[in-house]
């Protein structure tokens, strides 16, 4: 499911990154994608969410290119929003790694990514303002990609590995413990991408489809829809 800090360019294929993303993607949603290509790559995004509101100032940096044998990323986003009527303020930071090998017919990737997020719900917690209700927490993710003669890849991820006991607190925090599954298949400058995300705690299932046409070498056109369960 798609996080506050999660980059705009997976969005534009409707998060179905699960068996493709790269750079500041693949640390956000699938850490094995970071060495998928080799690149040095750097975001900086702004992302507005009606639930709230709120507004995320996200800065990413992921460098696959100066280790071969080891990619590595980072993420810092800044949080401001407002739910039931208190106002929301705190900070995410985002680290991964990641690592594989690739032939001419097959390639294997994997990745590991770990998180921290600190939320102040109305005043900071203190004894002398009575205030308890601050968000903590710290987890992390686990990917695995598999290219078949680079044309078919399929990617897994377990996110949420762990998190705060309170179930009610995780869903707070956007951290339920999930799993995803998906595949992609490359053709020439277009890439068609088809994801499924389950729940772990509370059982939903969630469908995504989405593609990219690279045009003239340069421009990248993307377009994703996805298919959520209501809950909570």
């Amino acid at each position: 499911a798609r996080t506050e800090t999660a980059p705009s360019s997976s969005l534009g294929m409707g998060d179905t990154v699960t068996a493709s993303a790269v750079g500041p993607s693949a640390l956000h949603l699938n850490p094995a994608g970071m060495s998928q290509v080799r690149q040095y790559a750097f975001e900086v995004g702004y992302n507005f969410f009606e639930n709230g509101p709120g507004h995320a100032l996200v800065a990413s940096a992921v460098d696959s290119k100066t280790n071969p044998a080891m990619s590595m990323g980072i993420s810092y986003a800044h949080l401001i929003s407002e739910r039931e009527g208190r106002d929301r303020e705190g900070y995410a930071v985002r680290g991964g790694l990641g690592t594989g090998f690739h032939n001419e017919t097959f390639g294997m990737s994997v990745g590991v990514s770990g998180y921290m997020l600190r939320l102040t719900n109305g005043l900071k917690d203190d004894d002398d303002n009575g205030e308890a209700d601050d968000l903590n927490n710290i987890s992390m993710d686990a990917g695995l990609i598999m290219d078949f003669v680079h044309r078919i890849r399929l990617g897994f991820v377990a996110r949420n590995l762990f998190h705060t006991e309170d179930v009610k607190m995780a869903a707070e925090l956007e951290s339920e413990k999930e799993l995803g599954a998906g595949i992609a298949v490359s053709l020439n400058k277009l890439e068609l991408s088809f994801d499924a995300d389950f729940g772990v705690d509370d059982t939903w299932t969630d469908y995504r489809v989405g593609g990219q046409w690279l045009l003239f070498g340069t421009f990248v056109l993307r377009s994703g829809i996805a298919f959520e369960q209501v809950r909570g």
